[in-house]
């Protein structure tokens, strides 16, 4: 398997071939504005990380200093919250629970406007994160290397 053998791990870097289809999704002005709405839902949302998030979120803030990467939890991309952002390579981390299975077109709408924006979104299932918690942090360190 690719992403190191991690099966939820699905990198969406934006491609030419699917810019027609970015530029049906997004607006081709579409500005990077955070609403005072979407602060405050992601405030709410970071007191109520699942386990698995607050698992990675644990990983993700004690990698090394020398590695250089820095996250941020329940970042607010309008009209989106990411689980995690690392805003300086454009990465967003997801971490998909069991009611992920009944959203795959909007997370699919939703990967592509972030790709429109530049990002790339890395998205992992809860069992990804609980049962192989250091496969995933490898995998995102990987991928944010190949990004800088």
């Amino acid at each position: 398997m690719a992403n190191g053998g991690l099966a939820g791990a699905t990198p969406h870097p934006a491609s030419p071939s699917r810019g027609e289809e970015l530029e049906r999704c997004v607006p081709h002005a579409a500005a990077h504005k955070v609403s005072s709405e979407d602060y405050a839902r992601a405030k709410r949302l970071r007191r109520e990380m699942s386990l698995p998030e607050k698992l990675l979120w644990h990983k993700l803030r004690s990698l090394p200093k020398d590695v250089g990467l820095a996250f941020r939890r329940q970042q607010p991309i309008h009209p989106y919250v990411v689980d995690f952002a690392c805003l300086r390579l454009r990465m967003v981390i997801e971490v998909d629970g069991w009611s992920h299975d009944q959203r795959l077109e909007r997370d699919r709408q939703r990967d592509l406007y972030l790709a429109r924006l530049g990002y790339v979104t890395l998205r992992f299932t809860n069992d990804d994160v609980t049962g192989n918690l250091d496969g995933v942090v490898e995998t995102i360190v990987r991928e944010a290397l190949a990004r800088r």
